[in-house]
């Protein structure tokens, strides 16, 4: 993948999530335009707390771009339908 084609998904406005598969069938969420860093061969992927405190990274991924096998948007969830009955 080029890096032209990450850099246009993290610039779209307003942002939408997005997921970015790799060879080794590892995928990354990218929720957030902070969360990678791009270079002319890889991505610095910032990877999310476990507690789930958001501001701030655990760790991060280095991905090489030659090993970038697609990007997709992540949809959010359809509201469940309510089962009770509206008269």
């Amino acid at each position: 993948m080029r890096p032209e084609q990450v850099t246009a998904a993290l610039r779209v406005r307003p942002f939408q999530p997005f997921r970015i598969y790799v060879t080794d069938g590892r995928s990354y969420d990218i929720r957030h335009p902070d969360m990678v860093m791009v270079t002319r061969h890889y991505l610095l992927v910032g990877l999310p707390n476990p507690s789930g405190h958001e501001d701030f990274y655990e760790t991060s991924a280095t991905v090489s771009l030659l090993h970038v096998t697609g990007m997709e948007p992540i949809v959010p969830p359809t509201p469940a339908a309510s089962g009770g009955n509206q008269a």
